[in-house]
């Protein structure tokens, strides 16, 4: 669908949020490459930072869409309603202009600077990492670090995590597998998804109405979608609509391999959910 031109993880030393109104400057080491650093200009406003979040950062050449965004006459218009492309399986994505290039010839390393709009990249890494970015334009595209904070499966028998403890109300509505773990063996039927919808029209039935409960049915919807990709892809569903607008295609077992038990533990706890309702509403 789309280029990928460089991706790593990414442990936030520090924030810096005295720059500018609404704008930190991060500073961050690669988990995986000791040679590789960003620093990088984030809108704190609609994508808080802190330190020791670990970001997955992600830059591309393309969303793999931009030929239904241009017009005939060159203008941009925002893609038609159904249409895929890269930045959905992101929170924070922004397009750039790579303007400089340092390279050093005594340790083969190199250092590419991109502006977003005047929100500023500096990359910093070998050249063999980083020679991709050697180009005019590049978006990145960053996942919500929240939903990066729940432990993964290391064991191959099917055991789901422990629950998460986030901060906020809202981050512990998030159902507690990401579905980025959910082992290949375990097979998600139409209804399995059905059932999850159905928790969620009813989260959204509830009487009070605040922020934090916009974010938790957002978030809630996210991680639907997410299970859909990857453990479900022969389903399409409207996550927005009632469960019935799910529709089987060809190919796919209609029948879940799912046993009682590992069904029931990949539901998210009701008990939980409500209680935190309960306190959102008291807040």
């Amino acid at each position: 669908m789309s280029g990928i031109l460089f991706e790593d993880m990414f442990n936030v030393d520090s924030v810096d949020h005295g720059r500018y109104n609404k704008v930190s400057r991060i500073e961050g080491q690669s988990s995986t490459a000791q040679d590789i650093k960003i620093t990088l200009d984030i809108n704190s406003e609609l994508f808080p930072v802190k330190e020791s979040d670990s970001l997955t950062i992600t830059l591309a050449s393309s969303l793999g869409n931009e030929d239904s965004m241009i017009t005939s006459n060159g203008s941009w218009r925002p893609p038609k309603r159904g249409d895929r492309s890269l930045a959905d399986d992101y929170d924070y994505v922004m397009f750039g202009t790579v303007y400089k290039f340092e390279e050093s010839q005594d340790n083969d390393k190199m250092a590419v600077y991109i502006s977003f709009g005047g929100l500023l990249m500096r990359l910093e890494g070998g050249y063999r990492s980083l020679s991709n970015l050697k180009q005019e334009n590049a978006y990145i595209l960053i996942p919500d670090p929240l939903l990066q904070q729940v432990p993964l499966i290391k064991n191959p028998a099917f055991q789901p995590p422990k629950p998460i403890t986030l901060n906020t109300n809202y981050a512990k509505l998030i159902p507690n597998l990401p579905a980025s773990v959910i082992p290949p063996e375990v097979t998600i039927n139409k209804e399995d998804i059905e059932a999850w919808i159905a928790d969620l029209q009813k989260f959204k039935k509830e009487k009070f109405d605040s922020e934090e409960k916009k974010r938790a049915i957002q978030k809630y919807e996210e991680w639907l979608k997410s299970v859909q990709r990857k453990v479900a892809p022969g389903f399409d569903f409207d996550i927005m609509t009632p469960a019935s607008a799910g529709h089987k295609k060809a190919g796919v077992p209609q029948e879940s391999t799912m046993t009682e038990e590992s069904r029931k533990q990949l539901e998210p706890d009701k008990s939980a959910l409500n209680e935190d309702l309960r306190n959102i509403s008291m807040d």
